[in-house]
């Protein structure tokens, strides 16, 4: 039955492992651990719903010393009207017109289409993420400067091996 599938296939089954070296096995499990993020994060902007908002007025949080600043944005969501702050420190003109991202089951969710209103809540993960696979990387005592990563379909799925130094 294999022998007729023909060569695609002998040699998909023939793949059994993989050999990375340890800044790419690191940037692999880096992608791995934000992909969903990213999915999430792709799938919320595809699925919003577009429309037009407008900034009501600025508003101030107050923590201890520190201090935040925002726009509050005025948008229609179908036949209700809703309201939501931007992200910190963004302070627009009021009465500007802006484009807002919303799902209608989720109104208080709405976002602002620019690329930080939409994408800081995931670069801040993923820079923390990326800084974490730097230092594990650069430590010599936790992955050897010169180890290589073997990844396999079959038990153990996982194995590091400390090439002899010449």
């Amino acid at each position: 039955m294999l022998a007729d599938a023909g060569p695609e296939l002998y040699f998909v089954l023939q793949i059994q492992a993989m050999r990375l070296r340890k800044w790419p096995f690191l940037l692999l499990i880096w992608l791995l651990a934000i992909s969903p993020l990213v999915i999430y994060k792709m799938w919320w902007v595809l699925t919003a719903t577009h429309t037009k908002g407008r900034v009501l007025f600025h508003g101030k949080e107050l923590m201890g010393q520190l201090q935040r600043v925002y726009s509050v944005i005025n948008y229609a969501a179908g036949s209700d009207t809703s309201y939501f702050n931007s992200s910190s420190n963004v302070l627009l003109p009021k009465g500007q017109v802006v484009d807002v991202l919303y799902h209608p089951d989720d109104l208080q969710g709405a976002r602002m289409t620019d690329f930080g209103s939409l994408f800081n809540d995931m670069t801040i993960p993923a820079g923390v993420l990326f800084t974490m696979a730097l230092l594990i990387g650069l430590h010599k005592h936790i992955i050897p400067r010169n180890a290589l990563f073997d990844l396999r379909l079959k038990k153990p799925f996982l194995s590091m091996i400390e090439l002899e130094r010449i």
